[in-house]
């Protein structure tokens, strides 16, 4: 593994001009990166921040636009960013973390993924928070330090969570580099994963503008501000409630060797919660989420598991046809509402190679 040249050329770019249009996913990792990003260019120098259409993974989600984008922890695949280069941006930068396809065509494009371009093990790809901390801060402050370990504790919330419960299974890497990272601040990995649940919560309600009002506030003052953000707290009560009301509705309809497969139909964007929070409660098994929301017109199929890599049943799914997206122990692919029994059968046929 070399270094990654993307990335040694982030903060050049990043420097040049104005008009920037900062994008972000949506959760905790998301908005501790847009923080990052808007705390290092300035206010002055960046039109707008935003999220893609909450659950939906492609260029379209985005949209077209003019001036500079830069794009955060968006783990989309490669060929997604060579469509939105033709969307009339004056230029795109990418910084991600995920297991993907890279763009083979990168006119246009600053793509600095290490994960997916297999390079610079001296930034470890724990979240996007980090990789982008790392580059742009040679000796980041405890604001800063905070806010990288954020995306690490939100992205590896379910292994935090199913240690607490005494999971047999060892914390990862990316959990310890946490806690050395806020070794010195007033924060600590348990704290830090408290608020990452609070952090998650505008997105579950689709709240765009609360999403914003917390990148500007952690840009001024880092993850204390966050706390200060009232809209936050009124999504995270909303949310507390409706999550208790999803559990009870969710239906585990099959079990195939090491797997659970579960459905949900449900009016809020709280896949990853209700699949996170199965995963720490069956540390030992392939968690398969289907998720309906009659709203969006979409579903979601999340699959996460503590101990095992999902790279088998990535390229399987991959071969039938379904866009998947993910990390090695995360998958994320959408599919039409009444595909989801074809997907299921797709999953629970590869559990025999996956298992």
């Amino acid at each position: 593994m070399g270094k990654c040249a993307p990335c040694t050329r982030l903060t050049y770019t990043l420097a040049e001009g104005s008009e920037w249009h900062i994008r972000g996913h949506w959760d905790s990792d998301g908005i501790a990166s847009m923080s990052l990003a808007l705390r290092w260019m300035g206010t002055d120098r960046v039109e707008s921040i935003g999220v893609p259409r909450i659950g939906v993974y492609r260029a379209d989600a985005i949209g077209r636009g003019s001036g500079r984008l830069l794009v955060l922890d968006y783990g989309i695949p490669g060929s997604e960013y060579e469509r939105l280069a033709t969307f009339g941006y004056k230029g795109i930068v990418v910084v991600d973390h995920h297991l993907v396809t890279p763009p083979s065509n990168r006119a246009g494009l600053l793509y600095c993924n290490p994960a997916a371009l297999g390079c610079d093990e001296s930034i470890p790809a724990y979240s996007a928070s980090l990789v982008l901390g790392s580059l742009l801060y040679n000796k980041p402050g405890s604001v800063e330090r905070v806010l990288m370990a954020v995306g690490i504790v939100g992205d590896y919330a379910p292994y935090i969570d199913a240690a607490q419960k005494g999971s047999r299974e060892t914390v990862p890497e990316a959990v310890v580099y946490a806690a050395e990272i806020l070794r010195g601040t007033k924060w600590s990995v348990e704290e830090l994963r408290e608020l990452a649940d609070v952090l998650d919560s505008p997105y579950r309600l689709l709240d765009i503008d609360c999403i914003r009002e917390l990148v500007r506030a952690g840009a001024e003052g880092g993850s204390d501000a966050y706390r200060s953000v009232s809209c936050v707290w009124d999504d995270y009560e909303k949310v507390s409630g409706i999550v208790q009301e999803a559990l009870s509705m969710l239906v585990e309809y099959q079990r195939a060797d090491c797997m659970r497969l579960y459905k949900l139909t449900y009016d809020a964007y709280i896949t990853s919660t209700i699949g996170r929070a199965l995963a720490a409660q069956h540390p030992d098994s392939i968690i398969v989420l289907l998720h309906t929301i009659p709203r969006l017109q979409l579903g979601f199929a999340y699959i996460r598991s503590i101990t095992r890599d999902l790279g088998t049943l990535r390229r399987t799914l991959e071969e039938a046809g379904v866009r998947v997206g993910g990390k090695r122990r995360v998958l994320v692919a959408e599919y039409t509402p009444g595909d989801e029994d074809r997907l299921a059968d797709i999953i629970s046929s590869s559990s025999r190679t996956v298992c």
